[in-house]
């Protein structure tokens, strides 16, 4: 048997976050809203949650989808979703600072990894199509590059600027 000690932060995330997510819908749940101490435990499972991997910041989103599903304000007006945000809401958006706060600590802080080249995000629609598609990328690349995107050698809507052609996608730098 082989023990990975990698997965030990998996685990821990997994446990906190649960943990956290499991103590707020067992007070929601039964029609209760949490006390001061209730959102201390909370938060605490929850940071412990977003101490061992960084994927625990999703949380919070999902608690304000619980609450903006299941105990939704009773109309939509600007007086009973503000009481809605003080009240029920409060928990998740107090989570969701507690969030901002991580993230900014870990993009901007002393010893960010997002200081790093190897770690700073790359986003773009090309990437995000080569790495997730099943086998035709290139046709759906040159599709989409023809029909939707603008590249810098003036193609677009499926013709190529004069003395240029329609290229294939470039190699995927994820592999």
């Amino acid at each position: 048997m082989v023990y990975l000690t990698s997965f030990i932060y998996d685990i821990l995330c997994f446990t906190f976050y649960f943990l956290a997510f499991n103590y707020y819908l067992t007070i929601r749940a039964r029609g209760l809203r949490l006390k001061i101490w209730q959102i201390a435990v909370f938060l605490l499972l929850y940071i412990g949650a977003l101490e061992s991997k960084e994927m625990a910041v999703t949380l919070p989103a999902i608690l304000l989808l619980y609450e903006a599903l299941w105990h939704a304000p009773g109309r939509w007006s600007w007086r009973s979703v503000w009481r809605w945000v003080g009240t029920e809401a409060l928990p998740p958006l107090v989570a969701g600072a507690v969030t901002l706060v991580y993230i900014l600590g870990k993009a901007l802080g002393p010893e960010s990894l997002m200081k790093l080249d190897s770690y700073r995000p790359v986003i773009g629609l090309d990437l995000v199509l080569r790495s997730h598609l099943p086998v035709p990328q290139p046709v759906v690349l040159r599709y989409l590059r023809a029909r939707i995107l603008q590249y810098p050698n003036g193609a677009a809507h499926g013709r190529a600027a004069p003395g240029h052609r329609l290229e294939d996608p470039p190699e995927n730098p994820c592999s």
